[in-house]
């Protein structure tokens, strides 16, 4: 098998201030590794000076090294100037671009890659476009989620951005059908974008009796007691505060019931203060940032996973959860009916509907022995389909396609 070299670029990287950012993408290439590919990565973080480290997530990019090297891969981490906000979102693919060309110049020169790969079309995208024509090397790149379902709204410039992506790029990558489908609505691609889902390592992720005892002692819930879990960024398309409002009623129907919330966003200290304007604060708990390698005990804990995202690429965290067995509730968005079967392994809602949601999360409580079958089933479909080297031999047999 012959080594391809690739240089990835993509924002989305982790890093020892936030070593769980993009972590499925890391998880992607150390398997790209296993397949014979050589990589390098590029990670641009937005500049933060010294002044502005009061804000926790911009003292993390200022603490960011420039180079480091994350479980043997090298990654660099160049700065670029963002702005805060949507708005600035298309202005950011320029400075996004201009902020790692010097690099990018030096690495190529001493790389000498076969293909460049971007994760998320607007800023990595549009910035690998630019560096496609500089260099004279075929562009793939990964479409996720937010960068087709969401990105496009925000303004006119990010949205043509976006189809100049989709129309150019040598070969997209999509992590779902739906996304697939939602990308080809804004432009017609260059050839059929390929479907290739993240993986999941199903020896790390599997339920754990003992880790299921440890995280409930930690938080001080019983064995018989329940837990509804919610693991993701906590921002308000997430479908976190329809969950709160779901679990308010919950409460005044299935006592003895928990909701934890694993991940952190922008939106966690609106969540916690309706938690304790609605009197939740006992019932209600929040974790934070855990390591990947530690998911895998927080979802044993758990009874069901609660996820009702406004819309999604498909979440990593559900086919997580059926690694370990945990049945889903879920909205019935994007890539998620392509991995949780209404009624078999999971239960889908529509999105906002939160009698719905209540409803759902109560039927899986009540009943134990519905929840080990959809466990047992949601397992097995992940066996079968979302194996992390299965992922990586498709994408590498894309890039001999291209090659």
């Amino acid at each position: 098998m012959n080594t391809i070299r690739v240089l990835i670029v993509s924002h989305l990287y982790p890093r020892k201030t936030d070593p769980t950012l993009g972590n499925f993408v890391h998880l992607q290439i150390q398997h790209l590794l296993r397949a014979g590919v050589q990589v390098r990565v590029i990670s641009p973080v937005p500049y933060a000076p010294r002044i502005f480290w009061t804000n926790p997530t911009r003292r993390s990019y200022g603490q960011t090294p420039s180079f480091d090297f994350i479980e043997g891969i090298p990654v660099h981490y160049p700065r670029f100037v963002r702005a805060p906000g949507s708005w600035f979102h298309g202005i950011s693919c320029y400075t996004f671009y201009q902020g790692i060309l010097r690099l990018a110049e030096a690495v190529v020169k001493e790389f000498q890659p076969h293909i460049l790969h971007a994760y998320d079309a607007t800023p990595d995208g549009y910035a690998g476009l630019l560096l496609k024509r500089r260099f004279n090397l075929p562009l793939v790149c990964s479409l996720l989620g937010a960068d087709v379902n969401v990105y496009p709204n925000y303004r006119p410039l990010t949205r043509q951005l976006t189809q100049k992506v989709v129309a150019e790029a040598d070969q997209l990558v999509a992590v779902s059908r739906a996304l697939k489908e939602a990308a080809e609505v804004l432009a017609q691609p260059k050839r059929e974008i390929r479907v290739i889902y993240m993986g999941c390592d199903t020896e790390i992720f599997r339920y754990n009796e003992i880790a299921r005892e440890q995280v409930r002692k930690l938080l001080g819930i019983a064995p018989q007691e329940n837990i509804v879990l919610f693991v993701g960024r906590l921002v308000e398309a997430k479908g976190i505060f329809e969950l709160i409002e779901a679990f308010s009623q919950i409460q005044l129907q299935q006592t003895g019931t928990h909701l934890v919330f694993v991940g952190d966003g922008r939106d966690r200290l609106k969540l916690e203060n309706q938690v304790r304007q609605r009197g939740l604060s006992s019932t209600v708990h929040f974790v934070g940032m855990i390591s990947h390698s530690e998911m895998p005990h927080w979802l044993s804990a758990a009874d069901l996973l609660a996820l009702p995202s406004h819309n999604e690429g498909l979440p990593n965290a559900i086919v997580e959860a059926m690694a370990c067995s945990i049945p889903v509730v879920a909205t019935n968005v994007g890539g998620i009916p392509e991995v949780v079967e209404d009624k078999k392994s999971g239960l889908l809602i529509e999105k906002g509907d939160i009698d719905s949601l209540t409803n759902a999360i109560v039927s899986l409580l009540k009943d134990e022995e519905r929840r080990k079958k959809m466990g047992a089933y949601g397992r097995s479909i992940i066996e079968q389909n979302f194996s992390w080297q299965k992922s990586a031999q498709a994408l590498r047999g894309l890039y001999d396609e291209i090659l």
